[in-house]
């Protein structure tokens, strides 16, 4: 893995050690699967967006309500996520406006 790779590795591994996140079964699997992919040389912008799509898709099923340590990763990852799909506005784009709103209130 480059530094880049390496960096988003350590966010992922962080926010997975988080005690709100292991007792999680669904946030689990998306961060093991995400750091899986890195490690077997998936391009790190495609995990980015696959990543960013599920916390996305998870919050909305579930009222909203992210654990802190889900939200710091998605702040890591969403602004890079949102240029590699910036000539396709989605949903997915919407909903991340939303989360940051919501966390700011």
């Amino acid at each position: 893995m480059n530094k880049k790779d390496t960096a988003l590795f350590s966010a992922i591994d962080i926010a997975y050690n988080d005690p709100d996140v292991k007792d999680n079964a669904d946030l689990a699997r998306i961060l093991l699967n995400s750091a899986k992919a890195l490690e077997n040389g998936v391009n790190r912008q495609t995990i980015k967006t696959k990543l960013n799509n599920a916390i996305v898709g998870y919050s909305l099923t579930h009222n909203m309500k992210l654990p802190a340590a889900i939200v710091k990763l998605h702040q890591i990852i969403s602004p890079s996520a949102e240029f590699f799909e910036r000539n396709s506005c989605n949903w997915s784009m919407v909903i991340t406006l939303v989360i940051r709103s919501y966390n700011n209130c």
